[in-house]
């Protein structure tokens, strides 16, 4: 979607302009990335991206940064195991909707230095969670929540209000 429409108009000729783009922490990583490299790109972290294409790019040392969907994959898998785990360098402040239904859930969520600490101690609650664009929750986080709304005890409900109701295909 988004990031391959932002590479492709990087090193295309002319100007392109795209609306209603998305606006994850991993588009706009990209699009700074890019631009390090000597893209012309305005509007980063917007829904309105104009992209002026050029010649070439050249490289750059860069460190990509942890992966939010990932990071609360693994946390999810944690709390349905029981388990404890520290998640070094998770994006915290990208995870705060994935961490505040695990937290509705009853999961320990803790912010430190270097991560987040991710425990259980009790029960999994039940949870109302919709997902939304970003920074709402992150549609891509709805299946490994389904799993767990399959062990909490009581009714959760997960609505989704990215995509339609075929999003829940894989629970058939």
């Amino acid at each position: 979607g988004s990031q391959n429409l932002l590479m492709a108009a990087t090193l295309a000729e002319g100007s392109s302009r795209f609306e209603n783009v998305a606006c994850e922490p991993e588009v706009e990583e990209l699009a700074c990335v890019l631009r390090n490299m000597g893209a012309r790109i305005d509007g980063i972290g917007s829904e309105t991206l104009v992209i002026h294409g050029v010649k070439r790019l050249h490289g750059i040392e860069h460190e990509v940064s942890s992966d939010r969907i990932e990071a609360g994959t693994w946390a999810i898998a944690a709390a349905i195991t029981s388990g404890q785990l520290l998640l070094r360098r998770a994006p915290v402040q990208a995870m705060q909707p994935i961490i505040q239904v695990l937290r509705t859930a009853g999961i320990l969520c803790e912010e430190v230095n270097d991560g987040l600490k991710v425990s259980t101690q009790g029960p999994i609650l039940p949870f109302d969670v919709t997902t939304a664009p970003h920074p709402g929750f992150p549609t891509d986080m709805q299946p490994a929540l389904t799993v767990l709304a399959a062990i909490a005890h009581g009714t959760s409900y997960i609505t989704e209000s990215v995509f339609g109701p075929d999003r829940f295909e894989y629970t058939r």
